[in-house]
């Protein structure tokens, strides 16, 4: 029971909580109210959306409460988030500032009980607290483990899904754990698992996803709040990459700064392009995210004269000309098959201050002073090279983007057919 206000017995209320008995709507003559107030941490409403953090919370009509939030969550400094009543039981919290507090504790999943919480420490770990006391009891972390977007646990709580920014998924089988920490008398003090009859595959296991349910890796939050939607209006000729982006140019890697980048449709070194992610192959942040070495089977369906790339790549200030970056493949219907190198000095620069030279088939497309490099007079910039296509009357099918490790790594920000 909880009082609130002094004196006079009508200017302060009591509460309390779920299966307290002997309340009505008065105690000793002050308003006694239920304390029920819950976030709805399975609901659609968890989670990033329109650039911040959010989440429904519901419970008695009328009733107020704080939101508070906090980097370390057994600190006893938490900071007021937000002030609001429960007009009709249910209010909207939002945290607009979560992205300039990389270790806010807000990036967490509830086990369906409510009773274990897992949170993202570090951008790599994951910490499970006991959700009544905050006391941390264990502490995951998986092997060349890439930053996490997202967690979840499983209907039964039994298992614990983490999805990486590379999209690769980390699956935590934490009845297991407990079994095994139960052997060494180190099992945390929380009901067990209901007892599942499994039979457990030994090998490799395959995920297969609904082939009617579409799979976008833009379903991430991190992307799906800096990635613009593709415009309906767009010309076909204009490559939609949507499905492929493994990156944005808001929070691309650090290292090139492309927030000053024209989205949309822009006309760039004389070529119209659809801008506004990117595909990253081949590079590997030890603090950061870990692309794939390639993105394959692209989709196009369509003929062309040429194809115009607009393109960059990580780590090449200082790359001597010559230097094969990776390739695109090109696939056509018919099972011919073409090959364009991605070579420094012919499809894009490696200096400091590019100045392509008559001989070179690249062009200056955007070019921007690198935040992190501005002493330096480092310009970070986008290329445009093209490739006339030797069958232009068969239609290519689709594009593998690939990359040539421990070379610098490129990226790939749009794609413009030429009828």
């Amino acid at each position: 029971m909880v009082y609130m206000g002094a004196g006079n017995p009508r200017t302060y209320s009591s509460y309390y909580l779920p299966g307290a008995t002997g309340f009505g709507l008065f105690l000793d003559a002050a308003p006694a109210m239920l304390w029920d107030p819950r976030i709805q941490a399975l609901g659609a409403s968890f989670g990033i959306k329109s650039n911040q953090f959010g989440f429904n919370v519901t419970g008695t009509n009328n009733f107020m409460f704080v939101v508070e939030g906090s980097t370390n969550l057994v600190s006893p400094d938490w900071v007021p988030l937000m002030t609001n009543t429960l007009f009709n039981g249910s209010v909207y919290f939002s945290d607009p500032q979560w992205i300039n507090y990389s270790n806010r504790s807000t990036f967490l999943a509830f086990s369906p009980d409510t009773s274990l919480t897992a949170i993202i420490q570090e951008g790599r770990k994951i910490q499970l607290l006991d959700t009544l006391t905050a006391r941390p009891l264990a502490d995951l972390v998986a092997p060349d483990a890439a930053n996490i977007a997202s967690l979840r646990f499983s209907p039964d709580g039994g298992q614990l899904a983490a999805l990486e920014q590379n999209q690769r998924l980390q699956l935590w089988d934490l009845r297991l754990i407990r079994t095994q920490l139960q052997q060494i008398k180190l099992d945390w003090s929380l009901p067990p698992y209901p007892q599942e009859h499994l039979v457990l595959a030994k090998g490799d296991v395959t995920l297969e996803v609904d082939p009617g349910t579409e799979f976008n890796p833009l379903a991430t939050p991190e992307l799906a709040r800096t990635i613009p939607a593709h415009n309906a209006r767009a010309k076909s000729n204009l490559i939609d990459l949507t499905p492929y982006y493994n990156a944005s140019l808001i929070s691309h890697s650090g290292l090139n700064d492309l927030r000053d980048v024209p989205r949309g449709i822009q006309t760039l070194a004389g070529v119209q392009f659809d801008v506004r992610g990117l595909i990253q192959v081949g590079a590997d942040f030890p603090t950061g995210p870990r692309y794939p070495t390639q993105v394959t089977n692209i989709l196009f369906g369509c003929t062309c004269q040429r194809l115009h790339f607009l393109h960059g790549a990580l780590f090449v200030v200082g790359a001597t000309n010559g230097t094969r970056l990776g390739s695109y493949v090109i696939h056509y219907a018919n099972g011919h098959r073409a090959e364009v190198p991605i070579v420094v000095g012919e499809s894009l620069a490696g200096g400091s201050t590019p100045t392509p030279r008559d001989n070179e088939s690249f062009t200056i497309a955007w070019g921007g002073r690198d935040a992190e490099f501005q002493r330096e007079g480092i310009l970070t910039c986008l290329f445009e090279s093209a490739w006339q296509n030797p069958f232009p009357a068969d239609v290519i099918a689709s594009l593998d983007f690939v990359s040539n490790p421990p070379a610098p790594a490129p990226y790939l920000v749009a794609i413009t057919a030429d009828p």
